[in-house]
């Protein structure tokens, strides 16, 4: 972990994940317990997530993290605070949070402590932006990354389910 450096970064950097996500989406895909249609493909789904990134990026709200070694990136974190955040009719959680949309590290970059260092500095993001609470989803299936964000503290705080009905397109 000592060659890599973690840094906040902007939206001009976007272009830098396209590596990053096509390791995610392959990941996705090879352990997906639940598929609700069929894959949209690499390309498409690359577009989406980047015009997804420019998104959230776009406000101050959002968060880029990158981890690089020798110039190149071998790993980021996206995320946002949520400001304010829907909350919870019943318990009397944070109305400011923040959710991690993604969080990968390239495959030659993996194991070495690169996911935590980039989840370390974000907590230290929230903590300078006063936000004390953080979300984030694991896809059925994914056992190592629910693995990892329980050693990070972490624990399931929702399940959402879904019913597709015959017939529907």
């Amino acid at each position: 972990m000592d060659d890599v450096a973690i840094s906040l970064a902007g939206a001009e950097r976007i272009g830098e994940l396209e590596p990053i996500y096509r390791t995610l989406y392959e990941h996705h895909v090879a352990i997906a317990a639940w598929r609700p249609a069929p894959e949209r493909g690499l390309d498409a789904a690359w577009q989406r997530r980047r015009d997804r990134y420019e998104a959230t990026l776009s406000t101050s709200d959002g968060i880029l993290l990158l981890a690089e070694r020798d110039g190149r990136v071998v790993g980021a974190l996206v995320g946002e605070v949520e400001d304010p955040a829907d909350g919870s009719d019943v318990f009397a959680v944070p109305t400011r949070i923040a959710h991690v949309h993604d969080l990968a590290v390239l495959p030659n970059a993996q194991s070495r402590g690169v996911g935590r260092a980039l989840m370390e500095r974000f907590e230290r993001e929230l903590d300078e932006r006063d936000v004390g609470d953080y979300c984030l989803d694991v896809m059925p299936g994914n056992e190592s990354a629910l693995r990892f964000y329980e050693s990070m503290g972490f624990e399931i705080a929702n399940l959402t389910l879904r019913k597709h009905l015959p017939g529907a397109e």
